[in-house]
């Protein structure tokens, strides 16, 4: 049985990315939760993974807002991928 939570990244330390992960294309629930903590302060945001795209989420705001409440704004970005295949078939340099 496949665990229902997925984590793409862990431990990640404020300014910093995680690695890369590749995931099947469909919607994931993604959540920010804090150091040892156990309740998400963001999330969870439906993002739709796209075949061809990257996509990256952000999370801006801070862990103490107004009242000591969080205040975390999840935003995906998507950018095209380009498939290496190593295949110039359509390269316009070639000799005619």
């Amino acid at each position: 049985m496949d665990d229902p939570e997925l984590f793409l990244a862990k431990s990640l330390v404020f300014s910093n990315s995680g690695p890369n992960a590749a995931v099947e294309a469909g919607t994931y629930p993604v959540s920010v939760y804090p150091a040892n903590c156990l309740d998400p302060v963001a999330g969870p945001l439906d993002v739709e993974v796209r075949d061809g795209r990257a996509l990256t989420v952000f999370a801006t705001g801070t862990l103490r807002g107004e009242g000591d409440e969080p205040s975390i704004e999840l935003v995906p970005a998507y950018e095209e991928t380009v498939a290496a295949t190593g295949d110039d078939a359509d390269d316009d340099s070639d000799d005619h």
